[in-house]
């Protein structure tokens, strides 16, 4: 099993009168994190239990407010997992009670949409949670897994198929394929469709496979808009649920409003590439594909988010664009410091840093990511 570099960090925030809520995208791994919890603190004695909200059953025993129904269901445990937490309704007045009313025992819950844990983690609990966000398996995880060489040797496999954990779990190409067609036609959207906003679920499907098609450039709102036949307002909207639910990530343009710069065009990355690749039907990935370039970019930038959140360093994450066609694929804030990136899958030369850049804003470094280079900076 490849051991999920979140464990230290759950184990540091449990047991100091929080609830801890893990987050992140379906198939991410957030059951099987505290299920290794709680296997571990029951073998050091203590009273556990795991409770799946997604069984109706669940959703009834736990919908109450009454202490002595929470103490007899909960209160009589030392740690406990609500997996799924956001399918019991009133959840966070629930937390809100058990916080307060049983300090000593320790609750954990899980959800995948945050728009759904908001409602959670919202008035009830301000100052009673803290939150941990899990994405698809880090290169760095696989490294500690193994070792640096075996993510080197191994790195095209993973622009390929991506590294949600139940694809790694498969050694044969078919068994990944059909695992990725699953997640994408099925969990993709299980909880999107679900939520009232949604009222064209094939507006939604057909929005996703154009940002797969537009993957590392600039997205027009009112360019989406035009070809689905929708508002501009609406995209938006499916656009913001979309990133609340963990299957794209928003990249803003880097800019201080000089008139040469590009301002309201973000860009838009998945959060998996094997997701991505299966929006494509891009199956066999060639070096020589049309979409490889768009591919790696989406990897490489994705792997600097979850980078920055295993390390808590809390960056900020941009790419820089002017009118006149100089770029940087991303820029990296933290603080004052700007660290530049230029993500090529086989650069020819190395490219410089555009000079306009350079005399506006003073970066701190500027450094070409390839897939030899990569693991200098990801791992």
């Amino acid at each position: 099993m490849i051991k999920r570099l979140q464990f230290e960090l759950l184990e540091k925030l449990i047991f100091k009168d929080k609830v801890v809520l893990v987050c992140g995208a379906r198939q991410v791994g957030k059951t099987s994190l505290c299920k290794k919890i709680l296997d571990k603190y029951s073998q050091k004695g203590l009273k556990t239990k795991y409770f799946n909200a997604e069984i109706s059953e669940t959703q009834e025993i736990l919908n109450t407010t009454s202490q002595a129904k929470l103490k007899a269901l909960i209160g009589i445990y030392d740690l406990v997992v609500i997996d799924e937490a956001q399918k019991i309704p009133e959840i966070g007045q629930i937390l809100k009670i058990l916080v307060d009313t049983f300090p000593k025992t320790q609750i954990i819950t899980t959800g995948s949409s945050s728009f759904e844990l908001a409602n959670i983690a919202g008035e009830p609990l301000v100052g009673r949670s803290r939150k941990i966000l899990m994405y698809p398996v880090a290169c760095a995880e696989l490294a500690n897994w193994q070792d640096i060489n075996f993510v080197r040797e191994n790195i095209y496999e993973f622009i390929q198929y991506g590294l949600l954990p139940k694809v790694l779990s498969y050694s044969e190409t078919k068994d990944k394929l059909e695992e990725l067609g699953q997640i994408t036609e099925s969990y993709l959207y299980k909880d999107i469709l679900k939520f009232e906003a949604v009222r064209k679920p094939v507006l939604l499907e057909k929005l996703v496979k154009l940002l797969a098609h537009q993957v590392g450039s600039e997205v027009s709102h009112n360019s989406l808009a035009n070809t689905l036949g929708i508002s501009s307002l609406t995209v938006e909207k499916y656009l913001d649920i979309l990133q609340k639910s963990f299957i794209i990530y928003k990249l803003p343009p880097f800019t201080k409003s000089l008139k040469s710069e590009i301002k309201n065009k973000p860009k838009y990355y998945f959060y998996d590439t094997g997701v991505l690749n299966t929006l494509l039907d891009n199956y066999d990935l060639q070096r020589s594909d049309k979409y490889l370039g768009g591919v790696w970019e989406n990897f490489v930038i994705i792997e600097k988010i979850k980078q920055d959140n295993l390390m808590q360093t809390k960056s900020k994450f941009f790419y820089w664009r002017n009118k006149g066609g100089a770029e940087i694929d991303l820029v990296v804030k933290n603080g004052d410091d700007l660290n530049c990136f230029e993500i090529k899958f086989n650069p020819k030369k190395d490219p410089k840093i555009p000079e306009s850049f350079k005399q506006s804003y003073s970066p701190k470094s500027y450094k070409i990511i390839s897939p030899a280079s990569f693991w200098e900076e990801l791992i």
